[in-house]
């Protein structure tokens, strides 16, 4: 019986209810969480091969050398890790950027 009222529900209702957020806010956390792994070498990746950094970031000058960079991509390239996170990561205040682990920045995006 349950079921049958969940089924009713509007897809936003059954993401409150479940205590989850849309799908972009998902994908969205799960890209900072990755951008977060391969900027600190937790990741095999380097961080060179994905993004762009601000010249800031070498010298930790600031809260804002922890900045990516937009790159100029073609529409296809729009999708890519790389150019999806630079946006929401710019977006992120010093203290999010600046956790040492990934656990706390998954919290953090909890909310």
């Amino acid at each position: 019986m349950a079921l049958f009222v969940f089924c009713k529900l509007t897809y936003e209702e059954r993401l409150m209810r479940c205590g989850l957020g849309n799908l972009e806010k998902r994908r969205t956390r799960g890209d900072l969480i990755e951008a977060y792994k391969i900027k600190t070498g937790k990741e095999a990746i380097s961080v060179h091969k994905l993004f762009e950094i601000s010249s800031l970031w070498e010298t930790e000058l600031e809260g804002m050398g922890l900045s990516f960079i937009k790159q100029q991509t073609g529409t296809l390239g729009k999708r890519f890790l790389g150019a999806r996170v630079v946006n929401p990561w710019n977006e992120l205040d010093e203290k999010t950027v600046a956790v040492d682990t990934a656990e706390k920045l998954k919290r953090s995006q909890k909310k």
